[in-house]
Parts: structure tokens; sequence; C-alpha cells
């Protein structure tokens, strides 16, 4: 079976959840998905925002892993 990994970026001082564009992306199994998740949500955050705007903004990354079936 195959994984939609969704990457997802929140604020912790607004409570806002935004998806990060070009997700969801395919991935062949679950366990590829999860690491590929947290590899990519650190790669995320560490590229769209400075050090300060992560700690201004409470920066939560998140992403989820969810089945993905074709028909």
């Amino acid at each position: 079976m195959k994984y939609l990994l969704t990457l997802i970026i929140c604020s912790g001082v607004s409570g806002d959840c935004q998806p990060v564009k070009g997700y969801p992306i395919i991935k062949d199994d679950y366990p590829t998905c999860i690491l590929d998740g947290m590899i990519e949500s650190h790669k995320f955050v560490t590229r769209a925002f400075t050090y300060d705007q992560i700690e201004k903004f409470k920066v939560i990354p998140k992403y989820t892993c969810t089945p993905y079936t074709t028909t």
C-alpha cells in the first residue's frame, strides 16, 4: 500500500495551520513516509523560516501519512 505524505505548518501563537505547497506526495510504504516526513518537515522549516521567526511565531511542523489506493 502507498501513503500520501502531507506537510503542515502551524503557529503556536495564532493556532493557525496551513498545508505546505507541493504536498501531498506519494510514498511507497508507511516507514518511508514517516521517516521522510520528519526529514522533509525539518528541511522545510529551516529553509522557510529564520531562527527568530521560528521563535516569534512558535512554528510547529506537522505531517501526516494517510493510506493511498489507486482504483
